[in-house]
């Protein structure tokens, strides 16, 4: 597979604040890469470095194997790059042919504007993604995931290479997911490079081929979705990322950890110990985390998280 987007030693930071730490990154082409971590990870300002509404600090940005020094939206776009937010940037008092054509004509002066050929081309663009929607129905009245199969078509009608998809299934049903998912599958086999943000693991399992993890703007794991799906069968309930600190001794021991490691992502390391764990929403993921700890290694409750 070629690389379609390739970061090196991305940084960001604002007003003194580090987003971003020397993150590297990769997409190839027919790949689906899992990008999760909380919110204030980092996810947010790596996607709008890629996409050109933010200049990195540091770093090196290389698409199709070419550097690119200046991003900005306009580049990216021309460049291959589309993306996909939880809230579509749809016209609604537009039809899904106008919308369409919105995002692939060049703007200009007075002309002609060819109605047929406006749904003729979002026609196509719709059966080829398997999107049963009406070039001449109003955006207003589809809902979400049709608004998304919109914004996938026109992706492809601009010929996007790389997709970014972020939530795209928050407000999704369990069948309009296996839709979506049928989409991504058929993206895939034409060649495009997805980057899938989401916090259910249980659909990185089934989706991605491969998760990066980011934290406090670091890159702390990245794996195939292998072990995510062994803890989600594991588990057996809708799963999400949670991340917590503990505090440990300078006596811990990574090496000779005896306890069970059952749904951890990473390794445990001496010192503070950041693990992510497979938890379902609404339970408080330290303490699940507590649990799978042996209490003579940890330290004392006053160093522990606070329950909120």
């Amino acid at each position: 597979m070629s690389t379609l987007l390739k970061l090196t030693g991305i940084s960001k930071a604002f007003a003194g604040v580090q987003a971003l730490k020397s993150v590297s990154f990769e997409l190839q082409a027919g790949e689906v890469h899992a990008l999760v971590g909380e919110n204030g990870a980092g996810k947010s300002t790596l996607i709008k470095i890629i996409t050109g509404a933010y200049q990195p600090d540091a770093g090196c940005l290389e698409i199709a194997g070419q550097p690119v020094q200046e991003n900005d939206p306009g580049r990216a776009h021309k460049l291959g790059i589309a993306a996909i937010y939880q809230q579509p940037a749809l016209f609604p008092d537009l039809t899904v042919a106008e919308n369409i054509a919105v995002g692939l004509e060049e703007p200009g002066g007075w002309r002609r504007i060819r109605w047929g050929q406006r749904r003729q081309r979002a026609r196509q663009l719709l059966e080829q993604i398997g999107a049963h929607i009406s070039p001449e129905a109003e955006v207003r009245r589809l809902a979400m995931p049709e608004q998304q199969l919109v914004e996938i078509a026109r992706a492809l009608g601009a010929r996007s290479r790389m997709l970014i998809m972020d939530e795209p299934t928050a407000s999704l049903s369990e069948r309009e997911v296996e839709q979506l998912f049928r989409v991504i599958q058929a993206l895939r086999s034409q060649g495009v490079g997805i980057i899938y943000i989401s916090h259910r693991l249980e659909e990185l399992s089934q989706i991605a081929d491969r998760v990066t993890v980011l934290r406090d703007g670091s890159v702390v794991n990245k794996r195939g979705t292998r072990a995510l799906a062994e803890a989600a069968a594991k588990h057996g309930k809708p799963m999400y990322v949670a991340c917590e600190t503990l505090k440990f001794d300078a006596r811990f021991d990574a090496a000779s950890w005896p306890g069970p490691r059952v749904g951890s992502l990473f390794d445990m390391t001496p010192g503070p110990l950041v693990t992510t764990v497979v938890t379902e929403r609404g339970t408080y993921a330290p303490e699940i985390i507590r649990t799978l700890l042996a209490p003579s290694r940890a330290s004392s409750a006053k160093d522990r998280p606070r329950e909120s």
